[in-house]
């Protein structure tokens, strides 16, 4: 039998049009406002990509600040896929840069690296899961929105830190509130002399394939996902549902904690007020852009990065705001959205001509 030859939008490219046309889109929005500066656009650009890319010290700055991104916004999309919506990434990271902080500070300075390190690591992520734990018992025991209680949640985390290092933790040798510098033993070992790439960013990476398996291969991860598509349809399959969404949201915050962590010891090298950068509500921006897939999410976040980076040295270059990174990004995501809803449109009326072309074939016939 002749297999018919059917005519489709094939919905796998729909993810490319979409980046392409917010391409083009967030590309020609920036040339316009270069000019409004006045602005040389080659000048612009080539400063934009040699600030991001343009040598190893500027390629670490931006990886190091492309994995908190990664971190948090991979934590968001695990959350996600069961249903839990994590709004309180930054107050997790707190969590966890205070974790590794208290650890690298109260610990004999004579702790083997090795050991130091592990214990960083561990206790970063279980401050972020703890943190978010009371939010997952409340919302699967009494329904309380999980959205506002992580939002409250990121300023009581904010201000326990600012007080910490304000007062008991503070570092007695110096004015700013911070704490002192954290044990050699406890730091992020640096794997380019010279520059930020250390040791949490090879982590990062790595978890962006281990959260890629779990949630496309894993049990686990399809119980994740029939839980956030119907939770009453999971419950009916025998599915531990409550037990499902409060693991989702723990390890959402543990990636958080895992990023403030990196943050305070491999970036910082001690716990400063500012220590998260805002990373953890540009992370879920990340993660809607990058469709909570893990590999999205890297790609979006290098994105973000370089945009961040690379825009200091087009300020440098041509005089542009320190603002205008941000005005970009927020544009992106604005022309994403709109890019996303013109795809649909257009794949929603080819694949209706397609219907209507099918049936009054099969009429005919």
């Amino acid at each position: 039998m002749k297999k018919e030859k059917t005519t489709a939008y094939r919905k796998p490219a729909d993810g490319v049009f979409v980046i392409l046309l917010t391409a083009m889109l967030t590309f020609i929005a920036c040339s316009l406002l270069l000019k409004l500066y006045n602005a040389d656009l080659g000048t612009a650009y080539s400063a934009l990509i040699r600030g991001a890319w343009g040598t190893k010290n500027n390629i670490g700055e931006t990886l190091s600040k492309a994995a908190p991104l990664v971190l948090v916004a991979l934590g968001f999309a695990v959350g996600a896929q069961s249903g839990m919506f994590n709004i309180g990434g930054e107050g997790q990271m707190f969590a966890g840069a205070l974790g590794a902080s208290l650890v690298a500070l109260y610990l004999p300075a004579e702790t083997p690296a090795v050991i130091g390190i592990l214990l960083v690591f561990i206790t970063g992520a279980v401050f972020g899961m703890l943190w978010a734990l009371p939010v997952a018992y409340l919302k699967t025991k009494f329904g309380v929105s999980e959205i506002v209680m992580t939002v409250m949640l990121n300023e009581v985390a904010s201000g326990i830190v600012s007080y910490l290092v304000s007062f008991p933790m503070k570092d007695p040798m110096t004015p700013i509130h911070q704490s002192a510098i954290l044990g050699a033993n406890f730091q992020m070992p640096t794997l380019i002399k010279g520059t930020k790439i250390h040791l949490g960013i090879v982590i990062t990476l790595v978890l962006v394939f281990v959260v890629w398996f779990f949630m496309s291969r894993s049990t686990l991860g399809y119980q994740l996902k029939a839980t956030g598509l119907s939770n009453r349809a999971a419950l009916y399959a025998g599915m531990p549902v409550t037990s499902i969404m409060i693991l989702s949201l723990m390890i959402s915050g543990g990636f958080a904690g895992l990023a403030g962590a990196f943050e305070a010891t491999g970036v910082h090298y001690r716990l400063i007020e500012g220590v998260t950068g805002g990373f953890g509500f540009t992370a879920i921006i990340v993660a809607q852009l990058g469709k909570n897939r893990p590999i999205g999410i890297a790609v979006a976040a290098l994105v973000f990065a370089s945009l961040t980076v690379g825009s200091a040295a087009m300020q440098r270059a041509v005089g542009t705001p320190a603002m205008l990174s941000e005005m970009i990004e927020g544009l992106a995501v604005i022309f994403f959205i709109i890019s996303e809803f013109a795809v649909k449109r257009v794949r929603k009326e080819i694949n209706n001509k397609a219907i209507a072309k099918e049936l009054a074939a099969a009429q005919k016939a």
